[in-house]
């Protein structure tokens, strides 16, 4: 199996080398199924990093009119967390619920970066 070589150095595979039975028709269920297998491992290590995952909004509910026909609405607080929701979130159009997708995982990618290089320095060291 060749792998090509990233900006980070990490020798990342092909979709067509790790999958060379897909098809164009089902390669995204494939990468959706990937993807939604590998969630729970995700929100364990973010949680023993102590990254949150959660997005809290409030929402409003049509609740007809008043007298003087002037629409009322009921504000609704809702708390989903960004990872078990990930295809929810990332196909939504609004940037807000994007947001705390992209940021969660920019800083779980930061902090499992530092430790990589912490793990690396500590192995030069002790030799």
């Amino acid at each position: 199996m060749q792998s090509r070589l990233t900006g980070f150095g990490y020798k990342a595979p092909s979709f067509k080398e790790l999958f060379p039975e897909a098809s164009e028709k089902n390669e995204r269920n494939i990468l959706r199924t990937e993807i939604n297998e590998l969630i729970p491992m995700v929100q364990l290590l973010f949680s023993r990093a102590g990254i949150s995952t959660t997005l809290a909004y409030t929402s409003k509910e049509h609740q007809g009119f008043n007298d003087s026909f002037v629409p009322q609405y009921n504000e609704k607080e809702t708390t989903i967390d960004v990872l078990s929701n990930y295809f929810n979130v990332s196909s939504r159009s609004e940037f807000e619920y994007r947001e705390p997708l992209i940021d969660a995982i920019d800083r779980g990618i930061g902090y499992f970066g530092e430790l990589k290089k912490i793990e690396l320095k500590s192995m030069f060291q002790s030799a």
